[in-house]
């Protein structure tokens, strides 16, 4: 019970050492003076450290395995954010929560602040994102493919009677939990959307 007592101390200290890491070097202030926007930043990269070495693992073991892989496409991917799901997926939300508490700080409001990444319309993109969670829980080696829209989901703004379309901006705002690239060349292709002319209508 005792190494077990002194192994979560040692996790949550070296989870505060993250957090302010990030806060020194990513953002260059220290953490007592965040914002709440750099606060979720700050924890989002320290969160994304233990990610990057699961996932440099994990590659790793692919190239010594060489499985099939899956490659599911889709339109849409209704993901959901990030931090909260990535903490409880790693299993290590408890540990942050007591860390943040150490910091003054509160995990649950930091979870809220963070924006949704609006890349899909409902049912069918959160169908895709269930595709991907199952993969990962199975432990299969599976990829989602989707298009990173300049501009998410619309939200319908009522002024004096009139609806006003607001788009959210999902380029500015920093998604840090997405890993870049992840070695994989960026390819851009003009697409062409063209039909041929039907009878009926030519002659209408």
């Amino acid at each position: 019970m005792h190494d077990q007592n002194c192994a979560e101390t040692d996790a949550v200290g070296a989870i505060q050492a993250a957090i302010g890491r990030h806060a020194t070097y990513a953002l260059a202030k220290a953490w007592r003076d965040l914002s709440p926007d750099e606060r979720l930043t700050a924890v989002a990269l320290a969160v994304r450290d233990q990610m990057v070495e699961r996932y440099l693992e994990t590659e790793a073991r692919y190239a010594r395995q060489d499985p099939k892989r899956l490659y599911y496409l889709s339109m849409e991917f209704l993901l959901g954010p990030s931090l909260r799901n990535n903490l409880s997926n790693l299993q290590i939300r408890e540990v942050y929560k007591q860390a943040l508490g150490n910091l003054g700080a509160d995990l649950d409001a930091i979870e809220e602040s963070e924006i949704d990444a609006a890349l899909g319309n409902g049912g069918l993109g959160r169908l895709a994102a269930c595709f991907l969670e199952s993969l990962a829980t199975l432990g299969m080696p599976g990829y989602g493919y989707g298009i990173n829209y300049e501009y998410g989901l619309f939200k319908q703004e009522i002024d004096d009677g009139v609806a006003y379309p607001r788009a959210a901006d999902n380029i500015s705002r920093p998604l840090v939990s997405r890993l870049k690239g992840l070695h994989q060349p960026v390819v851009r292709s003009r697409i062409r959307f063209s039909a041929p002319r039907s009878p009926l209508l030519a002659c209408l």
